[in-house]
Protein backbone atom coordinates (compact mmCIF):
# COMPACT_ATOMS: atom_id res chain seq x y z
CA UNK A 1 0.00 0.00 0.00
CA UNK A 2 1.32 3.47 -0.88
CA UNK A 3 2.12 5.93 1.85
CA UNK A 4 -0.13 8.99 2.21
CA UNK A 5 1.68 12.25 2.85
CA UNK A 6 0.32 15.67 3.81
CA UNK A 7 2.76 18.21 2.43
CA UNK A 8 0.74 21.39 2.84
CA UNK A 9 -2.14 22.50 5.01
CA UNK A 10 -4.88 22.69 2.41
CA UNK A 11 -8.34 23.41 3.80
CA UNK A 12 -10.42 22.45 0.79
CA UNK A 13 -14.04 21.63 1.63
CA UNK A 14 -14.93 22.36 -2.00
CA UNK A 15 -12.44 19.71 -3.13
CA UNK A 16 -13.97 17.17 -0.74
CA UNK A 17 -17.48 17.98 -1.96
CA UNK A 18 -16.35 17.58 -5.56
CA UNK A 19 -14.68 14.25 -4.75
CA UNK A 20 -17.98 13.07 -3.29
CA UNK A 21 -19.71 14.19 -6.48
CA UNK A 22 -17.43 11.83 -8.43
CA UNK A 23 -18.85 8.93 -6.38
CA UNK A 24 -22.36 9.60 -7.75
CA UNK A 25 -23.60 8.01 -11.00
CA UNK A 26 -23.43 11.36 -12.80
CA UNK A 27 -19.91 12.01 -11.55
CA UNK A 28 -18.72 8.51 -12.45
CA UNK A 29 -19.97 8.91 -16.02
CA UNK A 30 -18.18 12.23 -16.40
CA UNK A 31 -14.92 10.90 -14.93
CA UNK A 32 -15.06 7.83 -17.17
CA UNK A 33 -15.45 10.02 -20.28
CA UNK A 34 -12.59 12.29 -19.19
CA UNK A 35 -10.19 9.44 -18.46
CA UNK A 36 -10.99 7.79 -21.78
CA UNK A 37 -10.18 11.03 -23.62
CA UNK A 38 -7.00 11.53 -21.58
CA UNK A 39 -5.75 8.04 -22.44
CA UNK A 40 -6.18 8.88 -26.11
CA UNK A 41 -3.98 11.95 -25.60
CA UNK A 42 -1.02 10.14 -24.05
CA UNK A 43 0.93 9.97 -27.30
CA UNK A 44 4.29 11.72 -26.88
CA UNK A 45 3.98 11.79 -23.09
CA UNK A 46 6.95 9.57 -22.32
CA UNK A 47 9.63 10.46 -19.79
CA UNK A 48 11.21 9.58 -16.48
CA UNK A 49 8.66 11.00 -14.02
CA UNK A 50 4.99 11.94 -14.17
CA UNK A 51 2.63 13.77 -11.83
CA UNK A 52 -1.11 13.15 -11.72
CA UNK A 53 -3.05 15.78 -9.78
CA UNK A 54 -6.66 14.73 -9.48
CA UNK A 55 -9.90 15.89 -7.92
CA UNK A 56 -11.63 12.64 -8.86
CA UNK A 57 -11.75 9.11 -7.50
CA UNK A 58 -10.09 7.06 -10.26
CA UNK A 59 -6.28 7.29 -10.16
CA UNK A 60 -5.58 4.43 -12.58
CA UNK A 61 -4.66 6.83 -15.38
CA UNK A 62 -1.20 6.89 -13.79
CA UNK A 63 -0.75 3.23 -14.75
CA UNK A 64 -1.19 4.11 -18.43
CA UNK A 65 1.52 6.78 -18.47
CA UNK A 66 4.68 5.58 -20.28
CA UNK A 67 7.09 6.80 -17.61
CA UNK A 68 9.39 5.20 -15.06
CA UNK A 69 8.03 6.83 -11.90
CA UNK A 70 4.56 8.16 -11.09
CA UNK A 71 3.43 10.53 -8.35
CA UNK A 72 -0.17 11.27 -7.39
CA UNK A 73 -1.51 14.40 -5.70
CA UNK A 74 -5.02 14.31 -4.27
CA UNK A 75 -6.97 17.45 -3.53
CA UNK A 76 -9.10 15.82 -0.84
CA UNK A 77 -8.00 13.78 2.17
CA UNK A 78 -11.48 12.77 3.37
CA UNK A 79 -11.15 9.34 5.00
CA UNK A 80 -14.72 8.29 4.20
CA UNK A 81 -13.84 8.45 0.48
CA UNK A 82 -10.91 6.01 0.69
CA UNK A 83 -12.99 2.84 0.07
CA UNK A 84 -14.42 4.40 -3.11
CA UNK A 85 -11.07 5.30 -4.68
CA UNK A 86 -9.61 3.31 -7.56
CA UNK A 87 -5.91 3.41 -6.82
CA UNK A 88 -3.07 3.13 -9.28
CA UNK A 89 -0.90 0.08 -8.74
CA UNK A 90 2.30 1.67 -10.04
CA UNK A 91 2.41 4.97 -8.17
CA UNK A 92 4.77 6.03 -5.43
CA UNK A 93 3.76 7.99 -2.37
CA UNK A 94 0.36 9.69 -2.58
CA UNK A 95 0.39 13.33 -1.53
CA UNK A 96 -2.44 15.60 -0.41
CA UNK A 97 -1.49 19.14 -1.40
CA UNK A 98 -2.72 22.55 -2.44
CA UNK A 99 -2.49 22.80 -6.25
CA UNK A 100 -1.13 26.32 -5.84
CA UNK A 101 1.72 25.13 -3.57
CA UNK A 102 3.13 21.84 -4.84
CA UNK A 103 5.89 20.19 -2.75
CA UNK A 104 8.23 19.42 -5.67
CA UNK A 105 11.38 20.93 -7.10
CA UNK A 106 11.54 22.91 -10.33
CA UNK A 107 11.46 20.86 -13.55
CA UNK A 108 10.75 17.67 -11.58
CA UNK A 109 8.39 15.99 -14.07
CA UNK A 110 8.28 15.21 -17.78
CA UNK A 111 4.48 14.77 -17.79
CA UNK A 112 1.90 16.54 -15.62
CA UNK A 113 -1.81 15.68 -15.66
CA UNK A 114 -4.19 17.98 -13.75
CA UNK A 115 -7.78 16.74 -13.50
CA UNK A 116 -9.94 19.71 -12.46
CA UNK A 117 -7.01 21.15 -10.56
CA UNK A 118 -7.65 24.72 -11.74
CA UNK A 119 -11.39 24.38 -11.11
CA UNK A 120 -10.81 23.79 -7.40
CA UNK A 121 -7.75 25.93 -6.70
CA UNK A 122 -8.30 29.01 -4.58
CA UNK A 123 -6.07 30.89 -7.03
CA UNK A 124 -6.18 29.12 -10.41
CA UNK A 125 -3.54 31.38 -11.99
CA UNK A 126 -1.10 30.54 -9.19
CA UNK A 127 -1.94 26.85 -9.54
CA UNK A 128 -1.17 27.02 -13.25
CA UNK A 129 2.14 28.69 -12.46
CA UNK A 130 2.97 25.83 -10.09
CA UNK A 131 2.20 23.25 -12.78
CA UNK A 132 4.54 25.14 -15.09
CA UNK A 133 7.25 25.30 -12.43
CA UNK A 134 7.36 21.56 -11.77
CA UNK A 135 7.16 20.64 -15.48
CA UNK A 136 10.51 20.28 -17.26
CA UNK A 137 11.17 22.10 -20.56
CA UNK A 138 9.75 20.04 -23.40
CA UNK A 139 7.35 18.25 -21.06
CA UNK A 140 3.67 17.68 -21.70
CA UNK A 141 0.82 19.17 -19.67
CA UNK A 142 -2.68 17.68 -19.84
CA UNK A 143 -5.58 19.33 -18.04
CA UNK A 144 -9.32 18.93 -17.68
CA UNK A 145 -11.90 21.50 -16.61
CA UNK A 146 -15.63 22.08 -16.48
CA UNK A 147 -16.94 23.78 -19.62
CA UNK A 148 -18.84 26.99 -18.78
CA UNK A 149 -20.39 27.16 -22.27
CA UNK A 150 -22.40 23.98 -21.90
CA UNK A 151 -25.59 22.67 -20.35
CA UNK A 152 -23.52 22.01 -17.24
CA UNK A 153 -22.52 25.65 -17.15
CA UNK A 154 -26.19 26.60 -17.41
CA UNK A 155 -27.09 24.19 -14.62
CA UNK A 156 -24.48 25.90 -12.45
CA UNK A 157 -26.64 29.02 -12.24
CA UNK A 158 -29.28 27.18 -10.19
CA UNK A 159 -27.08 25.99 -7.30
CA UNK A 160 -23.78 27.89 -7.47
CA UNK A 161 -22.79 26.92 -3.91
CA UNK A 162 -23.07 23.16 -4.34
CA UNK A 163 -20.45 20.83 -5.80
CA UNK A 164 -19.49 20.55 -8.56
CA UNK A 165 -21.27 23.75 -9.55
CA UNK A 166 -19.20 25.82 -7.11
CA UNK A 167 -16.03 25.11 -9.12
CA UNK A 168 -14.50 27.88 -11.21
CA UNK A 169 -15.71 26.58 -14.62
CA UNK A 170 -12.83 28.23 -16.49
CA UNK A 171 -13.12 28.29 -20.26
CA UNK A 172 -10.31 26.72 -22.33
CA UNK A 173 -9.70 29.96 -24.24
CA UNK A 174 -8.99 31.73 -20.98
CA UNK A 175 -6.62 28.97 -19.82
CA UNK A 176 -4.80 29.07 -23.18
CA UNK A 177 -4.37 32.79 -22.70
CA UNK A 178 -2.70 32.21 -19.33
CA UNK A 179 -0.53 29.44 -20.76
CA UNK A 180 0.82 31.74 -23.46
CA UNK A 181 2.48 33.79 -20.72
CA UNK A 182 4.10 30.70 -19.21
CA UNK A 183 6.07 29.55 -22.27
CA UNK A 184 3.67 26.89 -23.50
CA UNK A 185 3.06 26.09 -27.14
CA UNK A 186 -0.37 26.41 -28.64
CA UNK A 187 -2.54 23.55 -27.37
CA UNK A 188 -5.19 21.18 -28.62
CA UNK A 189 -8.63 21.34 -26.99
CA UNK A 190 -11.13 18.47 -26.94
CA UNK A 191 -14.62 18.53 -25.48
CA UNK A 192 -16.09 15.40 -23.88
CA UNK A 193 -19.31 14.11 -22.34
CA UNK A 194 -21.95 15.94 -24.32
CA UNK A 195 -24.80 15.02 -22.00
CA UNK A 196 -27.11 17.21 -19.94
CA UNK A 197 -26.67 17.12 -16.17
CA UNK A 198 -29.07 14.74 -14.51
CA UNK A 199 -31.99 14.64 -14.42
CA UNK A 200 -32.33 17.11 -17.30
CA UNK A 201 -34.02 15.12 -20.06
CA UNK A 202 -31.67 12.15 -20.10
CA UNK A 203 -34.37 9.79 -21.37
CA UNK A 204 -35.04 12.11 -24.33
CA UNK A 205 -31.34 12.82 -24.91
CA UNK A 206 -30.46 9.13 -25.33
CA UNK A 207 -33.02 8.44 -28.01
CA UNK A 208 -31.49 7.13 -31.28
CA UNK A 209 -33.48 9.69 -33.27
CA UNK A 210 -31.37 12.46 -31.72
CA UNK A 211 -28.02 10.94 -32.69
CA UNK A 212 -27.35 13.42 -35.51
CA UNK A 213 -28.40 16.30 -33.27
CA UNK A 214 -26.00 15.14 -30.55
CA UNK A 215 -23.13 14.89 -33.03
CA UNK A 216 -23.61 18.56 -33.95
CA UNK A 217 -23.61 19.70 -30.33
CA UNK A 218 -20.74 17.48 -29.18
CA UNK A 219 -17.74 19.74 -29.94
CA UNK A 220 -18.83 22.97 -28.23
CA UNK A 221 -21.23 21.72 -25.56
CA UNK A 222 -19.30 18.95 -23.82
CA UNK A 223 -19.48 19.03 -20.04
CA UNK A 224 -15.68 19.15 -19.79
CA UNK A 225 -12.68 20.12 -21.90
CA UNK A 226 -9.32 18.37 -22.31
CA UNK A 227 -6.26 20.50 -23.05
CA UNK A 228 -2.82 19.21 -24.09
CA UNK A 229 0.15 21.57 -24.44
CA UNK A 230 3.95 21.35 -24.49
CA UNK A 231 6.23 23.32 -22.22
CA UNK A 232 8.45 25.10 -24.74
CA UNK A 233 10.35 27.98 -23.10
CA UNK A 234 12.79 28.26 -26.01
CA UNK A 235 10.14 28.75 -28.68
CA UNK A 236 9.13 32.13 -30.01
CA UNK A 237 5.42 32.19 -29.23
CA UNK A 238 4.42 35.26 -31.19
CA UNK A 239 3.45 33.34 -34.32
CA UNK A 240 1.76 30.49 -32.45
CA UNK A 241 -0.55 32.53 -30.23
CA UNK A 242 -4.17 31.62 -31.00
CA UNK A 243 -5.52 35.13 -30.38
CA UNK A 244 -4.38 38.31 -32.09
CA UNK A 245 -4.61 40.58 -29.06
CA UNK A 246 -1.89 38.73 -27.14
CA UNK A 247 1.59 40.06 -26.84
CA UNK A 248 4.55 37.74 -26.45
CA UNK A 249 6.57 38.29 -23.24
CA UNK A 250 10.01 39.81 -23.48
CA UNK A 251 12.76 37.20 -23.97
CA UNK A 252 13.76 35.65 -20.64
CA UNK A 253 11.17 37.56 -18.67
CA UNK A 254 8.75 34.71 -18.04
CA UNK A 255 11.36 32.12 -17.15
CA UNK A 256 13.12 34.53 -14.81
CA UNK A 257 9.88 35.32 -13.02
CA UNK A 258 9.06 31.65 -12.67
CA UNK A 259 12.48 30.79 -11.27
CA UNK A 260 12.24 33.66 -8.82
CA UNK A 261 8.95 32.25 -7.47
CA UNK A 262 6.92 35.32 -8.40
CA UNK A 263 3.23 35.25 -9.24
CA UNK A 264 2.93 36.29 -12.87
CA UNK A 265 0.36 38.88 -13.84
CA UNK A 266 -2.08 37.30 -16.24
CA UNK A 267 -4.71 39.08 -18.30
CA UNK A 268 -7.71 39.48 -16.01
CA UNK A 269 -5.85 38.24 -12.94
CA UNK A 270 -7.28 39.87 -9.83
CA UNK A 271 -5.17 37.79 -7.44
CA UNK A 272 -2.44 39.35 -5.41
CA UNK A 273 0.84 37.72 -4.46
CA UNK A 274 1.10 37.01 -0.77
Amino acid sequence: MCALRFETAFNAPRATQTARFFTTPMGKRLEKAELKALREQLGGCAGARALVLTAGMDERLADALPVARRHIVRLSAAEDLLPSRHRAISSGAITVADPANLPYENDAFDVVVAIHGLDLADRPQQALRELSRVLAPGGRLLMTGFNPLSLWGLRRLLTPRQAPWNAHFLGPRRVLDWLSVLDFSRGDVTFVHCRPPEPWGLALWDRPALQSFRSVLQPPLGAAWILKVRHAPTLALRDSLPFAYRQAPAPGRTSAARNAGQVLRFPGNDDRAH
